[in-house]
């Protein structure tokens, strides 16, 4: 289901741990204030990020930065609602090293989790794509998706 069909006050409710201020606003058609990339967020993606983001607050003391939820015309996750790019962090975005985000991220039930090493501040993506092994991922300076054990080994 997409939000767009959950009534708008039951977000805060139903993901509180989860940065909704970080996806992009705008007014609905009731002059309220929605998330155009949130409206079309799946609802269990939200859930399994709820569950992610609060188990990183509580246990490790990290918070997040959403970087990307839903992008309309992107014909991977993020155009159909499933994948959210994500930072953490304990005091700063950038002090937790990316393989320490994504060892966390695989506690969860993704089934896909790629890392960025690169990125301006490195962080993850993170999507509920339907496999029957998780598919995971990085992504090179150059851009071209490589394996983790590839990545691994230049360390």
């Amino acid at each position: 289901m997409k939000l767009k069909e959950i009534a708008l006050e039951s977000w805060a409710i139903r993901w509180p741990h989860v940065r909704l201020d970080q996806f992009d606003e705008v007014k609905d058609s009731h002059g309220d204030t929605r998330s155009d990339s949130l409206n079309n967020m799946d609802d269990y993606a939200m859930d399994m990020f709820e569950r992610m983001v609060r188990y990183a607050y509580d246990n490790l003391g990290w918070k997040h930065i959403i970087n990307s939820g839903y992008r309309e015309g992107d014909k991977g996750r993020h155009g159909e609602g499933i994948a959210i790019d994500v930072v953490f962090y304990r005091k700063k975005p950038g002090d937790i090293p990316v393989l320490e985000q994504w060892s966390m991220a695989l506690r969860f039930n993704w089934g896909g989790i790629g890392f960025y090493p690169f990125w301006n501040t490195p962080g993850l993506h993170v999507d509920m794509r339907t496999v029957s092994v998780r598919a995971m991922w990085y992504r090179a300076k150059d851009g071209i998706m490589g394996q983790v054990s590839e990545y691994l080994a230049t360390l």
